[in-house]
């Protein structure tokens, strides 16, 4: 499985996004390079991504990330 496509919107200093990413012919990605200036929201779009992955692994398997006793989920970053 594949991320394809990205979209955030009102999301910490991301006003809209709306990304689709490129693969190759052969169905395999192509890698990307995410750039910006301090405070443009790079690290926010990668925890993004993480989070969804997690959600997704979450739905097969039970041990896939510890909850955090303190929220109770295990997301990496919460605004």
């Amino acid at each position: 499985m594949y991320l394809k496509d990205i979209l955030l919107e009102n999301v910490a200093s991301i006003d809209f996004l709306d990304v689709t990413l490129p693969f190759n012919n052969d169905g395999t990605p192509q890698p990307i390079i995410i750039v910006g200036v301090n405070g443009s929201g790079k690290s926010v779009l990668l925890s993004y991504i993480a989070d969804a992955l997690v959600e997704f692994a979450r739905v097969a398997y039970r041990d896939i990330v510890p909850a955090n006793s303190a929220v109770g989920l295990p997301y990496f970053k919460i605004f």
